[in-house]
């Protein structure tokens, strides 16, 4: 049985499959992986945080996670 996908909005940065993940990003995964992560108050639930499946949790990655750089990156 798959473990089911939520969403969690980061408050202090960690590791997470392969990548830091910096305070105010969103990332999906499964609900194992972000147990001990919650339990370390490295991260809160976000807003509708059950993401079994949606367009964001697709991959497991987060689809917010991923575009938040590139707003970063557009300074003139």
């Amino acid at each position: 049985m798959m473990s089911k996908t939520v969403k969690i909005k980061v408050t202090s940065a960690f590791v997470y499959d392969g990548k830091i993940r910096t305070p105010g990003k969103i990332v999906a995964m499964p609900e194992a992986d972000a147990k001990p992560i919650l339990e370390r108050e490295k991260a809160v639930m976000a807003k509708g945080g059950e993401a079994d499946g949606g367009k964001d949790a697709k991959d497991g990655k987060g689809g917010k996670d991923e575009n938040a750089a590139g707003a970063n990156a557009k300074k003139d």
